[in-house]
């Protein structure tokens, strides 16, 4: 596969196209997109199975921008690795607990040795799919351009892996101990312990978030003109108490007008170098052909694979608090 190419494409994505306009990048990369399809703009039964570069191209390409999109969107909270088909990445998790530490006589040599504790975490992973039918086609045919076409697919497939992960966060609440989770109506002293709680565990700074609705609940005691400023600009106080806050970005549930991320949840993380969500994006992207036979309008139809994993790891010490 032509890297260069790969890159064009990628490119012409970001709205990298230097010294050529986009309309000028997204014309030559369509002509070489139906140089690939051997000089046609209409993907047929037989230019797919006589120029499978064509998919293998955009397989690549789309491999790319997803799984940047993923570390870019995560880059706060999670790990993101790419694998390939079979391997099964092992995660360690270290166990974070200071040591006791003993007061001795003198002359007593001997301490109860304490075994340090590691746990291990793989994360399962699942095939994703998107149909994309006749839209390369009508890149082809330049009637759609290129970046409009990824864009769907990739942010589809994204917005469907962010979902997944606030999903498993949220859920993980019951699995987390005292005094990493707590609910309720909403109370400063409550969040304060909350985040102090994660920060003596983690010894490091941590960061409130929470969708725009959610941290607008966190109000102070005392508002000065100048929170209240801030906070008309913003939605929400950029800082609480000495924490920064961050908004998670609400989104639509596919094929609905529901929200995808609750807006009664805060989520107080430690700004450690070792991220507590897992995200694995296992083997190439595929796009699989189908046949206008099995379509009942005979319309010639592809799908998007992609197979990843998400996990949350649970002994990291993070803290939820649920608001009524």
């Amino acid at each position: 596969m032509d890297k260069t190419l790969v890159k064009m494409a990628i490119d012409l994505y970001k709205g990298k196209t230097e010294n050529f306009s986009k309309e000028k990048v997204n014309e030559s990369l369509r002509k070489h997109l139906i140089e690939l399809n051997g000089g046609q703009e209409k993907i047929t039964d037989r230019s797919f199975r006589k120029h499978p570069e064509l998919f293998e191209f955009l397989e690549e390409t789309l491999s790319v921008l997803v799984s940047e999109g993923l570390q870019d969107q995560f880059q706060d909270l999670a790990e993101v690795r790419d694998v390939d088909f079979g391997q099964q990445p092992v995660f360690h998790i270290p166990d974070t607990k200071l040591f006791p530490v003993a007061v001795i006589s003198d002359g007593i040599g001997s301490l109860r040795k304490q075994r340090i504790d590691n746990g291990e975490l793989v994360v399962p992973t699942k095939f994703r799919g998107i149909a994309i039918y006749e839209e390369l086609t009508r890149v082809l045919a330049g009637r759609t351009d290129w970046v409009e076409m990824v864009q769907r697919v990739a942010k589809s497939y994204n917005q469907k892996i962010a979902t997944e992960v606030y999903d498993a966060i949220y859920n993980s609440f019951d699995q987390l101990t005292a005094p990493f989770k707590t609910s309720g109506t909403y109370a400063e002293g409550e969040l304060l312990d909350l985040t102090q709680h994660v920060e003596a565990e983690s010894g490091a700074d941590v960061v409130i978030f929470g969708t725009k609705k959610a941290l607008s609940k966190i109000k102070p005691s005392e508002y000065s003109d100048a929170m209240l400023d801030r906070k008309n600009e913003t939605g929400f106080l950029r800082i609480w108490n000495g924490y920064e806050m961050r908004e998670i970005k609400q989104a639509h549930k596919a094929g609905s007008y529901d929200f995808a991320i609750s807006d009664n949840f805060l989520l107080v993380v430690p700004t450690t170098q070792d991220k507590f969500v897992k995200i694995v994006n296992e083997g190439e992207t595929r796009i699989i052909e189908e046949s206008g036979l099995e379509n009942q309008d005979f319309s010639q139809g592809y799908t998007f694979l992609k197979k990843a994993g998400v996990s949350i790891l649970t002994g990291t010490r993070y803290g939820i608090y649920r608001l009524a």
